[in-house]
């Protein structure tokens, strides 16, 4: 009996993980290149191992989050600026302070209309007639 539960002991013990990985703080502030001014809302994403996480930076552009040791790849993307891409290596707190440059597109034209389908599916023209 003694033996048995022993046995079942150590079985048990043996499935649960016994070390558990240290967790780092991931900082720092999200600024648009020309002027400095910081970009709120901006999506931080940490892309590693099979995981993703993430946050946004607050209306101050400041960014905090807690993850693992591990080398993330890093992303941060706002509407209207270039994404910033790079790789880190988490073995200890880090702050990083992102400059975003805007993004110089522009279109060339958009056409409303009200028209739209009919009660079969078929699309009407939106050419003027």
């Amino acid at each position: 009996m003694l033996l048995r539960l022993l046995v079942g002991l150590v079985f048990t013990l043996s499935l649960s993980p016994v070390v558990a990985q240290p967790t780092y703080t991931l900082s720092g502030i999200v600024r648009y290149s020309a002027s400095g001014q910081p970009i709120g809302q901006a999506a931080v994403v940490l892309d590693y191992d099979k995981v993703t996480t993430g946050t946004y930076t607050d209306a101050q552009g400041f960014l905090a989050t807690d993850t693992r040791s591990c080398l993330p790849i890093v992303v941060v993307r706002s509407l209207g600026y270039l994404p910033f891409r790079t790789t880190l290596n988490l073995r200890e707190h880090i702050t990083l302070t992102v400059k975003l440059p805007a993004v110089s597109s522009q279109f060339e034209e958009v056409v409303i209309t009200s028209k739209g389908p009919d009660r079969n599916g078929r699309i009407y023209n939106a050419e003027p007639s």
